[in-house]
C-alpha cells in the first residue's frame, strides 16, 4: 500500500496512472484508508495532467455521495477537491468547483468560508459561478494575474559601449566569431580606428592569421581574405624582421592567404547581404580611401544613431576634409533616429545643410522625407511543394513569403539601397546559402542596417520560422526587440508561428510580445489574423498558444492578447480547430478581468453561437464566453 501511495505522488505520468488505477481497485474493495486516499488524490490534482485529475475528481465525487461518510470526512473530501481550483485546465477546475459546490451546504460555516477563500485561485471566468455555488465572500485571486493593460517596462536604451575598439575585435571579425550586434560593430569600428591611429598595431594583431583561420560562409571568408590582405599591405613602417618571420611562419603552418587571388583580379563580388557588403566596403576602401571613423557605428545598444551624434560625425568629416564611404553613409542614414517634433526636425535639417557637404545635404534630404518609407507587405502562407528530409520521415510542406518593398529610397539620388533591401525580403526557403542568396539560416546579422523596421527583419526570418516549428536559432529576440518601427503582417506571422512552435519558440514569442506591448505596438490584430491562417493546418496544435498567451497577459500585455483572441477566435471557431476549448477558456478569463477591446464587433458572439450547441467542452466554453461578450455587442 505504501508503495502505491508513493507512486501516486511521483512526477512520472504513466506511473501515476497505473498507481491511481490500482488504488481505485483497492478502494472499491474498502482496503484504502480515507486519509491516505485523500492525500494521494491531492497530490494528483496538483499535477498539470488532465486525465488523472479528472479520474481523481470522479473518485472524490463518489466518496462525497456516500451516505456513511461523516461530516468531517465530507469537509476533508471537499478541501481535497479544492486543490484543483488552480489547475491549468479550466474544465478540471470547473469540475472541482461543481463538486465542492454540490456539498458546500453540508459542511460547517468555517469550512465553507475557507473554501470561499480557496476559490480565489479559480480562473477569473469561474468566479461568478463560485459566488453562486459557495455564497458571497472575498474571492480575491491568490495567483499572479495581469493588473493592467500593457504595462511591461521597456528596456533601457543604453549608450553604445564601443570605445576605440580593441585589436581582438578585429581578430573576432575575421575569424567569423562576431555573432552579435556589439561584436560585429566593434570589429568594424576597430579596423577603421586602428588603421588611422595605429596601423602597426593593427598589422601585429592579424599577423598570426592564415586562410584556415577565417570563418563564416564561403563568401564571408573571401571578403575577410580581402580585408586581411588590405590590412597587411597598408600602414606606415616596417613590421620588422621578427614580425615578418612570425607572420610568415604562422601563415605557412595555418594556411596562406592566396585563396583570395583564386577569385580573379577584382577579388570576390560584393555580397547582396548588407552586413557582408559593409565588410566588402571596408576591405575595398581601407587602403585606397582611409577614413578615421565609421559614420554607421550605432550610438545606442538598440542599433540606432542619435541625430546629434551623426551630425557631429559629419561635421568632423567637413572640418578634416574627408568623404564618408558611400555604403557607410547609407547605413548611417538608415540607423539615425528621425525627430518627430516639427521644430526639432527643422532645426536638424538646417544644421545638416549648414555643413555644406554632399553628405550633409543628403542627411537633410533624408530628414525632410522622413527617413525610409514604411515597408508594405503582403505576407501569405502557401504550399509550394513538399520535401522529405530523410528516408522514412514524412514530407514537410514549404511555406513561402511574398513581400513588396519601396521602389525608391527617399533622400538618395538613386536606388543605391534598393538592391540591398530586395534580397532581405526574399528568404530562401530551402535554408541553404548559395552564391550569396540570402536565407533564413544566415542569421539576423544580415539585418543590421534596418533598426527601425522590424517588418523587414520578420519577413527575413519568416521562411525559416515557418519551416522549423517557430524556431529561428535565437535570432527572433534580437531581430524583433532591438528596433523601433511599426509592426505589421510579417511580425504577426512570425509571432503566430512561434506561439504554435517548440518550447523555445514560445518563450521567444512571450519576450517579443511583452517588448512590443511595452512600447505601445499594436501587435495583437496582425498576430491574431496570422494565427487564424496558420492554426488550421493539420500539423498545428492550437493549445500550445494558450500558456504563452496567458504569460503575456500576466506580464502586462493583456490588451493586445485580448485583441489577438477577439481577432482569431471567430475563424478558428468556425473551422473547428483542435485545442479550441483551452483558447476559449483563456479568452473568458481575460474578458472577466479586462473587458473586451473597444473595437470588438458581432463576429465573435456570432461565431460562438454557431458552435455553442450541445454539452461537449467546446460548446460549454463557447457558451461561457458568449455570455460574457453579448453585453458588449453593439
Amino acid at each position: 500500500m505504501a508503495t502505491l501511495l508513493g507512486l501516486a505522488r511521483s512526477d512520472d505520468g504513466p506511473t501515476v496512472t497505473l498507481a491511481q488505477r490500482a488504488l481505485g481497485a483497492l478502494d472499491d474493495a474498502g482496503l484504502v484508508p480515507l486519509p491516505d486516499l485523500l492525500d494521494a488524490s491531492a497530490a494528483i490534482l496538483r499535477r498539470p495532467a488532465k486525465g488523472t485529475a479528472r479520474t481523481a475528481l470522479a473518485r472524490l465525487a463518489t466518496l462525497a455521495r456516500r451516505d456513511d461518510l461523516a461530516g468531517e470526512d465530507v469537509a476533508a473530501v471537499l478541501l481535497t477537491a479544492s486543490a484543483a481550483f488552480d489547475h491549468p485546465a479550466i474544465d478540471v477546475a470547473e469540475r472541482a468547483l461543481e463538486l465542492v459546490g454540490s456539498k458546500a451546504g453540508d459542511v460547517p460555516d468555517d469550512v465553507r468560508a475557507h473554501l470561499v477563500q480557496l476559490a480565489g485561485a479559480l480562473d477569473p471566468a469561474l468566479r461568478a459561478r463560485a459566488r453562486t455555488l459557495l455564497g458571497p465572500g472575498p474571492l480575491e485571486a491568490v495567483a499572479t494575474a495581469a493588473t493592467g493593460h500593457d504595462t511591461a517596462p521597456t528596456a533601457p536604451r543604453a549608450s553604445w559601449p564601443v570605445q576605440d575598439a580593441a585589436p581582438s575585435a578585429v581578430v573576432d571579425l575575421l575569424r567569423g566569431r562576431a555573432g552579435t550586434l556589439l561584436a560585429w560593430e566593434s570589429g568594424l569600428a576597430a579596423v577603421v580606428h586602428l588603421r588611422a591611429a595605429d596601423p602597426g598595431g593593427l598589422r601585429d594583431a592579424v599577423s598570426g592569421l592564415g586562410g584556415r583561420d577565417l570563418g563564416g560562409t564561403p563568401q564571408a571568408r573571401d571578403l575577410a581574405h580581402r580585408l586581411l590582405r588590405t590590412i597587411r599591405s597598408t600602414g606606415d613602417g616596417d613590421p620588422g624582421p621578427l614580425g615578418a618571420v612570425v607572420s610568415f611562419l604562422a601563415r605557412l603552418v595555418r594556411g596562406g592567404d592566396t585563396a583570395e587571388d583564386d577569385v580573379g583580379p577584382g577579388g570576390p563580388p560584393d555580397s547582396p547581404l548588407p552586413h557582408l557588403a559593409r565588410l566588402g566596403e571596408v576591405g575595398r576602401l581601407l587602403g585606397s580611401h582611409p577614413v578615421p571613423l565609421l559614420l554607421a557605428t550605432p550610438s545606442r545598444t538598440d542599433g540606432t544613431i542619435e541625430l546629434e551624434v551623426l551630425v557631429e560625425r559629419l561635421a568632423r568629416a567637413a572640418r578634416e576634409s574627408w568623404e564618408p564611404w558611400p555604403l557607410d553613409l547609407e547605413q548611417a542614414l538608415l540607423r539615425v533616429t528621425v525627430p518627430l517634433e516639427e521644430a526639432e526636425l527643422r532645426h536638424a535639417v538646417a544644421g545638416a545643410r549648414s555643413l555644406g557637404t554632399p553628405a550633409g545635404t543628403r542627411l537633410a534630404h533624408w530628414l525632410e522625407e522622413g527617413g525610409l518609407a514604411e515597408p508594405r507587405f503582403a505576407v501569405v502562407r502557401v504550399e509550394t511543394g513538399s520535401r522529405t528530409p530523410r528516408v522514412g520521415e514524412p514530407s514537410r510542406p514549404w511555406s513561402a513569403v511574398t513581400a513588396e518593398a519601396p521602389a525608391v529610397v527617399p533622400g538618395t539620388p538613386g536606388p543605391l539601397t534598393t538592391p540591398l533591401l530586395h534580397p532581405t525580403l526574399a528568404g530562401d526557403l530551402d535554408g541553404r546559402y548559395r552564391s550569396g542568396t540570402p536565407s533564413g539560416d544566415v542569421g539576423w546579422l544580415a539585418l543590421l542596417p534596418l533598426p527601425h523596421h522590424p517588418e523587414l527583419h520578420a519577413a527575413w526570418l519568416l521562411p525559416h520560422v515557418a519551416r522549423h516549428r517557430g524556431s529561428a536559432l535565437g535570432e527572433t529576440r534580437g531581430a524583433l526587440t532591438s528596433f523601433d518601427g511599426r509592426v505589421g503582417d510579417a511580425v504577426g506571422a512570425v509571432l503566430a508561428h512561434q506561439l504554435l512552435g517548440v518550447p523555445d519558440a514560445r518563450a521567444a514569442a512571450v519576450e517579443v510580445a511583452l517588448h512590443l506591448s511595452g512600447r505601445g505596438q499594436p501587435w495583437g490584430a496582425v498576430t491574431g489574423a496570422a494565427l487564424a491562417r496558420v492554426a488550421v493546418a493539420p500539423e498545428e496544435v492550437l493549445a500550445r498558444a494558450v500558456d504563452p498567451l496567458r504569460r503575456i497577459a500576466a506580464g502586462g500585455g493583456a490588451r493586445e492578447a485580448l485583441v489577438l483572441l477577439v481577432t482569431s477566435l471567430p475563424p478558428l471557431a468556425l473551422a473547428g480547430v483542435r485545442g479550441l476549448p483551452d483558447l476559449l477558456a483563456l479568452a473568458s478569463a481575460l474578458v472577466v478581468e479586462h473587458g473586451l477591446p473597444e473595437h470588438a464587433g458581432p463576429e465573435l458572439p456570432d461565431a460562438l453561437a454557431a458552435i455553442g450547441e450541445g454539452d461537449a467542452r467546446t460548446a460549454r466554453e463557447a457558451q461561457r464566453l458568449r455570455r460574457l461578450t453579448v453585453p458588449y455587442r453593439p
